[in-house]
């Protein structure tokens, strides 16, 4: 019972290659887990 699909699954959602390096995946006090836009350096 093994699905492909569901191999990259984090809490909050799924994260795609293509966002992974431009947002990062913040958790604030209440533990909601928010996406915000990385600081490029």
């Amino acid at each position: 019972m093994s699905s492909p699909d569901n191999k990259v699954e984090v809490t909050g959602g799924v994260i795609q290659p293509e966002t992974a390096d431009t947002y990062d995946l913040v958790v604030d006090d209440d533990l909601q887990v928010q996406m915000k836009p990385a600081k490029k350096k």
